[in-house]
Parts: structure tokens; sequence; C-alpha cells
């Protein structure tokens, strides 16, 4: 009598991928496989098609941007793998106005400060650059699209378990 029995049910982990080539499609197909609800997001057919054919949802951007339709909350890890980075600051400018838990961005330290700084420029603060994760993985340099997607889905599954609601 008097006891308090108590229990936490914790929403899955949701995943907005972006990007263009084989790393988005690697990690949508990783997230995928795993039961993870997953959308890519990629200005490029040939990056969409993939995860069509593997039941992603997938979202064909014209522009930089995360389309009005999208929300991100506290369970939801946004990915960005694109080699051409002058795609990245429009949506990461977005991406860090949502409670989204996990915000990263693929390339090496060099592109990371390279996109501190446009960031900056557009006067995004220090608070929020915090959030960026960049390098993304935990292994370091890793090259092959499915070593990456293994190593970040690792690294946001580990910050992820951590979250609290």
């Amino acid at each position: 009598v008097g006891e308090i029995f108590a229990i936490k049910i914790e929403p899955e982990l949701r995943f907005l991928v972006f990007g263009k080539g084989p790393e988005p499609i690697a990690f949508s197909a990783l997230t995928q496989s795993a039961g993870f609800e997953t959308t890519l997001l990629s200005p490029d057919f040939p990056s969409l098609e993939p995860a069509q054919n593997m039941s992603c949802k997938t979202v064909e951007i014209k522009k930089p941007c995360i389309p009005s339709g999208l929300s991100a909350d506290s369970r939801t890890a946004i990915v960005l793998f694109f080699h051409d980075h002058d795609w990245e600051p429009p949506i990461l400018i977005k991406a860090l106005k949502t409670p989204a838990f996990y915000i990263g961005a693929q390339g090496s330290q060099r592109a990371r400060d390279t996109r501190f700084a446009a960031l900056r420029k557009m006067h995004v603060t220090s608070d929020d650059l915090i959030r960026l994760k960049g390098p993304i993985g935990m292994i370091a340099s890793a090259r092959d699209p499915r070593t990456l997607a293994i190593s970040v889905l690792a690294e946001i599954i580990s910050e992820g378990t951590s979250v609290a609601l």
C-alpha cells in the first residue's frame, strides 16, 4: 500500500537522412532493415531509387531545405551525407531549430570547420553549433559507405539511449 509502480516507454528512434550518393543509400538501408522509421531526402533520383525499392520513405528535394511537411521530435536523428557541402547550411539551420536529439553531417574535420564558418556567417549561435556533430561516426575516417553507416548508426543509438524525454 502506498507504493507506486512506474514504467517509462520511449518511442523508437526516427531518422531523417539527407544526401546524395552511396552513403545515404547505405545508411538508409541499414536503418530501414533495423526496423527504424527512415525518410531519405535527396535531389538525386539514383540515390532515392534504391531506398524506394526497399520500401523506405523518400522525398525528392529540389533545393537545400527541410520540406514543410516533415517534423522532427526529441527521438529524431537528422543526418546529412553530402559531398557537395553547399547543400548543408540551409538544411542544418532548419534542423537546429528542431528538438532533434542528433544532428550530424559527414565530412572531415576541415569540412566541419568550413561548415561552422558558413553557419556562423548565417548568424547561427555557438549554442546551436554545439549540437551539430561532425565528423560523424564512431570510426574515424571511415571511407566505405557500409562501414560509415554502421559507425554512424552506432553513434546515434549510443546517444539515443541516453536521451531524456
